[in-house]
C-alpha cells in the first residue's frame, strides 16, 4: 500500500488525468442510460419508417433541407422547434424521426420536444450525412428560373 501512495505522490498528474476520463467516460454513460429519444442509425430509421406510421422531421436551415432531405419531411429548422411543435402536437405519441446534418441538432430538438411532452421520438445518428453515405434516398427542392 505504501508503495502505491508513493507512486501515486509521485505521478499525481497521470492519477488527475485518469480522474477526468473517468468522469467524462461517467457522465456520457449517465446521459446515454437517462435519454427519453433513441438515437438511430440510417438502417435502423428504414425499418422504422416501413414498419410503422412514422413522422419525420429535418431540422436543419432552409438551405441545406432544399439540399436534400428524406421524403415527406416536415421542415422545422432547430431554431424554431419549439415555436412550431404544434404543427407536431397531433404526432405527440407516433414514432417521431428527428434528422439533421450531423446528428447533434436532431439531439437537441429531441430534448426541447420531450420537454414539450413527445414519447417516441428517433434522432438519427450520423444525420442526412450518414443517410447519403449509404445511398439511401433524398428528395432535392430546386428554384426554376425565370424566363
Amino acid at each position: 500500500m505504501d508503495r502505491f501512495i508513493e507512486f501515486a505522490t509521485r505521478e499525481w498528474s497521470l492519477f488527475l488525468a485518469a480522474g477526468v476520463i473517468l468522469a467524462l467516460l461517467s457522465h456520457g454513460l449517465y446521459r446515454d442510460l437517462t435519454r427519453k429519444y433513441k438515437k438511430i442509425i440510417p438502417a435502423r430509421a428504414v425499418n422504422l419508417m416501413n414498419d410503422d406510421d412514422v413522422v419525420v422531421v429535418d431540422v436543419r436551415e432552409l438551405k441545406e433541407f432544399n439540399a436534400g432531405h428524406i421524403s415527406n419531411s416536415h421542415h422545422i429548422p432547430l431554431d424554431k422547434i419549439t415555436d412550431r411543435a404544434g404543427e407536431l402536437e397531433k404526432f405527440k405519441d407516433k414514432p417521431v424521426l428527428v434528422t439533421c446534418k450531423t446528428g447533434a441538432r436532431s439531439d437537441m430538438a429531441c430534448m426541447k420536444l420531450t420537454k414539450l411532452g413527445f414519447s417516441n421520438l428517433h434522432s438519427l445518428d450520423t444525420g442526412i450525412d450518414g443517410w447519403q453515405e449509404l445511398n439511401l434516398p433524398v428528395t432535392k427542392i430546386t428554384k426554376k428560373k425565370r424566363k
